[in-house]
């Protein structure tokens, strides 16, 4: 991979990018870093060798990857087994709602005021800006599997996360005990990763 990526092809490290806008850090396409393609969604981060590539993505990066990437020595690495897909998501890990549930598809919600001043029965639903239904991006969310919580080689992970990783194909993978987050590591062919239980 040399000098500009292109825009059409997906970068192997995407899936562990963050796709929300407007938090603290640029994370929504892999960088270049110290010889390194890196890639995190703040739970997340996976890492592989790499030239150098300009980013589409603007904005501050974490500053910590070296001590991100800094495997320790002795982990026992083992085969990631394949989790069961959700019924709802079938392992895709987000879900299309259509249909506002919060005002029923009716774009409009009871006025709860109870002052003389306010005569509106209803007033706009705030979930859907009063359009009773999810069109676009705005229809994509996360299906509850996602953060539904398992246990895994001794410790509690996310199961969305882990279908992400799992999602590379013949992964294996070590758990760091001595580590305070309890690091989840995987590898396949080049690249390599870490899972947090918490937040990095």
């Amino acid at each position: 991979m040399k000098g500009k990526m292109e825009a059409t092809t997906q970068h192997p490290l995407q899936p562990f990018t963050d796709g929300n806008v407007g938090t603290r850090y640029a994370l929504g396409a892999p960088w270049y870093v110290d010889g390194l393609a890196f890639a995190t969604d703040g739970r997340i981060a996976a890492w592989m060798p790499s030239e150098p590539f300009e980013t589409p993505t603007d904005g501050r990066k974490p500053s910590r990857v070296s001590q991100i990437i800094s495997e320790p020595a002795g982990l026992d690495y083992q085969p990631m087994p394949l989790f069961e897909p959700c019924a709802l998501c079938s392992g895709k890990l987000t879900v299309i709602r259509e249909k506002c549930e919060h005002c029923d598809g009716k774009g409009r919600i009871a006025h709860e005021c109870d002052c003389e001043l306010c005569t509106e029965q209803y007033e706009r639903c705030y979930e859907c800006g009063g359009k009773g239904k999810f069109t676009g991006a705005d229809a994509s969310v996360a299906c509850e599997c996602f953060n539904t919580s398992i246990r895994f080689l001794g410790s509690s992970y996310a199961l969305g996360y882990l279908h992400k990783i799992a999602a590379l194909g013949d992964v294996v993978c070590a758990v760091d005990f001595a580590d305070t987050v309890k690091s989840l590591w995987f590898k396949v062919g080049e690249i390599r990763g870490r899972l947090a239980v918490r937040q990095m």
